[in-house]
């Protein structure tokens, strides 16, 4: 399974703070937006490659995020590598390497140097880090809010520049989440069809501005809408969805069709009245950072990883 983040907004409703700087990458508790989510996906093991989709404006920002990433795995795989020089090593490095080097004591990479030449990084921050598997960011070449492409119009487009065919994860770079995806991926392989998550929410006005769902007894959708002036229920669809490869088939037929663009949960509502669609559950909450106030609550509230 990949997994596609959607990064290709503007967040006007967060300037001066994000005029020049992408939401997804802001820091909550000492870690990006983004990276939260990654750490999670990176420990269900589901996951074999990410692909940012943002604007060209911030295109460079998040290649060096990438870039990042992909220096502090290689930290990992080095650190990783010392198992072929001390056959057996797990856990904390330390005490293993001392019986092998006598005495070894402080910080361990200059010590081991000269035996495991190379080693570079923190071995013992390092060895057990969860390697993030290939970044890829593709710039959808829009330069204003005025001229974006739109959510779907993005998924369309980073199907066609990468030939995608795979089960693929979609969702937006600027949620916190207090529950981990992982039982999410799983639910999904068991229902065997494309899946969303859901919430309840009780407060009309809310209701408003977000994609409500119908859902019968066994949680398939029976219909969703995108921002209803009459809602028909109170399930909310939040920005996180699960496409089965041959339904991802489908986004330009959707788009044909005259399903909305600029709403990601617009596909969603046009392909569950083509096949079926089921709604997951969430066990806990989603921090949307929406504006400035919500990103402020978000660095002082959010402390800890899904569990």
């Amino acid at each position: 399974m990949k997994c596609l983040i959607l990064a290709a907004g503007y967040a006007t409703r967060l300037y001066p703070l994000t005029e020049n700087f992408p939401k997804p990458l802001l820091d909550v508790g000492g870690k990006t937006i983004l990276d939260w989510l990654l750490e999670d996906l990176n420990a269900t093991g589901a996951i074999d490659e990410y692909i940012v989709v943002t604007n060209h404006k911030f295109a460079d920002i998040f290649r060096d995020w990438a870039n990042k990433h992909e220096m502090a795995d290689q930290v990992g795989h080095d650190a990783k590598d010392t198992t072929s020089v001390i056959p057996g090593l797990t856990g904390n490095l330390k005490p293993a390497i001392s019986s092998v080097i006598p005495g070894l004591t402080g910080n361990l990479k200059p010590a081991t140097s000269s035996v495991i030449p190379g080693l570079t990084g923190n071995l013992t921050a390092e060895a057990n880090q969860q390697q993030t598997k290939q970044i890829t960011v593709l710039d959808d070449g829009t330069t204003t809010n005025e001229n974006r492409l739109g959510a779907v119009k993005d998924i369309q487009f980073a199907i066609e520049q990468l030939g995608l065919d795979d089960d693929l994860l979609i969702m937006a770079g600027d949620n916190l989440l207090t529950f981990s995806l992982g039982p999410y991926i799983e639910y999904f392989k068991q229902k065997g069809t494309s899946c969303v998550m859901r919430y309840y929410e009780p407060e009309i006005a809310k209701l408003r501005k977000t994609g409500v769902l119908q859902i019968d007894d066994q949680d398939r959708i029976v219909s969703m809408e995108e921002k209803p002036a009459e809602p028909k229920s109170h399930w909310c669809c939040p920005p996180f969805y699960i496409y089965k490869r041959e339904d991802l088939k489908k986004v330009p037929q959707g788009i044909a069709a005259g399903c909305g663009t600029d709403a990601p949960g617009s596909f969603i509502a046009w392909l569950c009245t083509q096949t079926a669609v089921h709604a997951w559950p969430m066990p806990g909450e989603r921090i949307d950072i929406g504006s400035l106030t919500s990103y402020e609550e978000a660095k002082k509230n959010f402390t800890s990883c899904p569990a």
